[in-house]
């Protein structure tokens, strides 16, 4: 039993003593520890331990010895030997720390290159480069250190500072503040791909400097550039130098020595430069300007005047894309260019002449002018007798007028090669050009390669242009062409020698019919016409006027359209009008007709069709018209009419609002068949001509009438409506005593009168209805009121109960 235990309590320890090795391992990591031989006495044995927390190590470089810990690298004060061994941890290094004087070695080229991880360094004050002749690369590729200063480092005998911080495009802080650098020579690259905002390099002695080449090249942020004063006579290379700046808007650079260099390709490619006023260089031996200016979008002013190109070959893309309006490039010498592909795309100038320049050796001109905005150019002096390609030389320009006559297409090279863009070698050289109107051609000019390949003058985008003829100027002149007009294919197919000419450009015209048609019996009304214009163009179309008909509409329900691809056909349709009948003459003319000054406001009753004569004939009117009355400012009202009858009214009396109570009576008055409500009608008074009518008296009030009581009945004149209240019940008179037409027209010419009187008179401006008891109307308003307010109590009831 005992055995037993003891082997069971045996078991229990080896098996915590195993548990606590796996936790050890598991806690502490795998670690091995490895031993190197040291390759060259300046460096030691290198200790390394790597864990799951990372990398320890150690070592000598020089005289210097260095640790790494959990990402921090630590310099001791010594002297450092080239190649230093802590670079093989350079992707683990997040901060570096010089802990005292360290001294460089002559070629630190590439010494903090690669260290990608790195955020971080103090103490570089320490770092002693007063010996160091060479710092290319040194902090090439650092992606992450967003601040570095340098302020204090001696770099007087730094001869090379190529690609020095070149792709560090996280750094956005450089302090290189007093800095010397007489024996620098080479600056290729040096802050490529940075994040700088601005650098002040005036005070940098230049002056030995032979590549700057990409110097400033992908710098995004770039906005501020201080190098007016440098002295660049010995550079030979500024290719890249300010490429893709894009917000870097003008660098001061007009006085720069630049006799030496030979290179300036892509030079501004892309940057933001607004203004450039180059003239002053001196660019004679220059041999390369590919793309030199490509791409500057805001570069509105460009000043190349008088440059020496004699020695340049190559022009490539040199100034497409850029905006400026005026390009003095007409003296220049081009004798050596052989290639000027895409040279002049989607420039902004109007107008280029180059009739002078000398292009015999130039093998390469496709798409040239491609997209350019010139209108005016003039190339009738080139020979292109070396002429290789001249594939979409002009395609989509604004040229209106070109002289191909001296081009020079029988060379073409027709073997396959990557230089050119297709196997076409004047593919679409003429193509989508929408202002072409003329073209003079030459006895050595190709509409057709022998790749098959047309200069595509069919192509446009212009639906005027589609299906347009070419006719040779031949005897006449460009206005009026007189020579043999032919398709595009026909010219494009059939172009020889014996064609050469001026070729205008004659548009397709469309055709339009207008027919005129009755509406209802479509009848033909009018002969058919014709109208022609440019497809796509508008016509307007006129309506005819023809007699007896109206224009109802067209067939289209518009007189506006476009010309179409086919003919278009178009029916206007009209509708005769009816006839109206003649009235004939007048059964009584009046023998001396007068204007009516003022239209009767009164509708005229029709005449009773049997009036019978009334015994005493009015007398003749008053040849000498009474003057009118002058109202009284303060009139008094009137008690009422005379009780003596006048014995002689006016003829033309103003109508009154109450008759005279005591008229003449008529000996015999004509019935009424169809008697009003007052059974005694008013007589109609005798006018007297001899007097003047008294004024108008006002209508009295209407005393209220008490219950049980009779109304008082109005009588209602003959001429004036009865109102029982309201205007809108009116009872107008059926019959009234006719009158003559003469009477009528006399009685037509005073309202002009009477109504003056009626705006002088207050009196006479009273309305002459007569208005009976409103008691319907005022029992109506009363159920009106209790019935609103009975809804409104309902509603207040509800809405307290609610």
């Amino acid at each position: 039993m005992m055995t037993s235990n003891w082997r069971t309590q045996v078991h229990e320890v080896n098996f915590i003593l195993k548990v606590g090795v796996v936790v050890s391992v598991a806690l502490g990591g795998w670690e091995w520890r490895s031993f190197q031989p040291v390759p060259a006495a300046a460096n030691r044995v290198v200790a390394t331990t790597r864990s799951a927390w990372g990398t320890t190590a150690s070592g000598q470089s020089g005289t210097s010895k260095w640790t790494l810990h959990n990402g921090v690298l630590r310099l001791e004060a010594g002297q450092l030997a080239r190649n230093p061994t802590w670079q093989q941890y350079a992707s683990e290094v997040q901060e570096i720390q010089v802990l005292g004087p360290v001294q460089l070695p002559a070629n630190s080229a590439g010494l903090f290159a690669d260290f990608t991880q790195l955020q971080q360094v103090s103490g570089f004050t320490q770092l002693d480069t007063s010996r160091v002749t060479n710092m290319a690369r040194m902090f090439q590729n650092v992606e992450l250190l967003r601040t570095l200063d340098l302020s204090h480092w001696d770099v007087s005998h730094v001869t090379s500072m190529w690609m020095m911080f070149w792709d560090d495009d996280s750094l956005s802080t450089l302090k290189l503040t007093g800095w010397r650098t007489p024996s620098l020579t080479n600056m290729n690259g040096m802050f490529a791909k940075t994040a700088l905002s601005g650098l002040d390099l005036d005070d940098w002695d230049v002056s030995h400097v032979t590549d700057m080449g990409s110097m400033f090249d992908e710098m995004p942020y770039l906005q501020y550039l201080a190098i007016d004063d440098w002295q660049t006579g010995q550079v030979t290379n500024m290719g890249w130098m300010f490429a893709e700046t894009p917000r870097l808007s003008g660098p001061d650079i007009q006085e720069w020595d630049t006799h030496q260099v030979t290179r300036m390709d892509d030079m501004f490619i892309d940057s933001g430069v607004r203004w450039l006023d180059l003239h002053h260089w001196d660019v004679s031996h220059v041999t390369d300007m590919d793309e030199m200016f490509r791409l500057c979008e805001r570069l509105t002013h460009l000043d190349v005047a008088g440059w020496q190109t004699g020695r340049v070959t190559n022009m490539d893309r040199m100034f497409q894309g850029v905006p400026a309006t005026t390009l003095a490039v007409s003296d220049w010498d081009v004798s050596h260019v052989t290639s000027m592909t895409q040279m002049f795309r989607d420039v902004g100038v109007p107008a280029l002449d180059l009739a002078h320049w000398d292009v015999r050796h130039v093998e390469n001109f496709e798409q040239m002018f491609g997209r350019a905005r010139i209108k005016t150019l003039d190339v009738s002096g080139w020979q292109t007798a070396r002429a290789a390609s001249m594939q979409k030389m002009f395609i989509y320009a604004l040229v209106k007028n070109l002289d191909l006559s001296g081009f020079d297409m029988t060379h073409l090279d027709y073997r396959p090669n990557d230089v050119f863009w297709t196997d076409g070698r004047v593919e679409d050289m003429l193509a989508y050009m929408p202002a072409l109107k003329t073209v003079r051609l030459g006895p050595k000019n190709l509409l057709l390669d022998a790749h098959g390949y047309t200069v595509g003058l069919g192509l446009t985008n212009m639906d005027e242009q589609k299906d347009s003829q070419w006719q040779a100027v031949g005897t006449g002149t460009v206005a009026h062409p007189q020579g043999q007009l032919l398709s595009v294919a026909e010219l494009e197919h059939h172009y020889t020698s014996a064609m050469a000419d001026t070729y205008v450009r004659v548009p397709k015209l469309r055709d339009l019919r207008i027919d005129y048609q009755d509406i209802d019996t479509h009848q033909k009304l009018a002969p058919s016409q014709t109208q022609q214009g440019l497809l796509g163009s508008m016509y307007t179309l006129t309506p005819l006027l023809i007699p007896g008909y109206e224009f109802v509409r067209s067939s289209t329900d518009s007189l506006f359209g476009d010309f179409m691809e086919d003919p278009v056909a178009v029916q206007l349709y009209y509708r005769r009008m009816a006839v109206k009948p003649d009235p004939g003459p007048d059964p009584d003319p009046d023998p001396d007709p007068k204007p009516d000054p003022e239209p009767n406001p009164e509708p005229t009753p029709d005449p009773d069709p049997d009036p019978e004569p009334n015994p005493e004939p009015n007398p003749e009117p008053n040849p000498e018209p009474n003057p009118e009355p002058t109202p009284d400012p303060n009139p008094t009202p009137d008690p009422g009419p005379s009780p003596e009858p006048n014995p002689n009214p006016n003829p033309n009396p103003e109508p009154t609002p109450e008759p005279n109570p005591n008229p003449e009576p008529n000996p015999d008055p004509a019935p009424d068949p169809n008697p009003g409500p007052n059974p005694s009608p008013n007589p109609t008074p005798t006018p007297n001509p001899g007097l003047t009518p008294a004024p108008t008296p006002q209508p009295q009030p209407v005393q209220p009438i008490e219950s049980g009581d009779a109304a008082d009945q109005v009588t209602p004149q003959p001429d004036q409506p009865v109102q029982t209240g309201n205007s809108g019940d009116l009872i107008m008179p059926e019959n009234r005593p006719a009158e003559s037409r003469s009477a009528q027209r006399q009685r037509g010419q005073q309202p002009a009168k009477q109504s003056m009187q009626s705006r002088q008179s207050p009196a006479a401006a009273q309305p002459a209805n007569q208005q009976l008891p409103a008691t319907g109307e005022q029992l109506s308003r009363v159920a009106l009121i209790w019935g609103s307010l009975l809804l409104g109590g309902l509603g207040w009831c509800w809405w307290r109960k609610r």
